[in-house]
């Protein structure tokens, strides 16, 4: 049997079945590994919002910092 095409991303079925196979493939995982998924993402998170801020203070200064962050 021939290999099965992947699905068009550009379609809404072809989305709709990429997110189900993510998701299954999700919970396949075991508690640790989606914990390690859950800290690297929490991670990159982080760093972005800092560098997010180090843009924006570079930019307009402690006060255009101060009115992003109050937002």
């Amino acid at each position: 049997m021939a290999p099965r095409k992947p699905y068009n991303p550009n379609t809404q079925y072809g989305r709709k079945k990429i997110r189900d196979e993510n998701q299954a493939w999700l919970n396949s995982l075991p508690p640790e590994e989606i914990a390690k998924i859950n800290v690297n993402n929490t991670l990159w998170y982080v760093i972005l919002l800092i560098i997010v801020g180090i843009i924006i203070y570079a930019v307009s200064g402690p006060s255009g910092l101060l009115h992003w962050a109050s937002h």
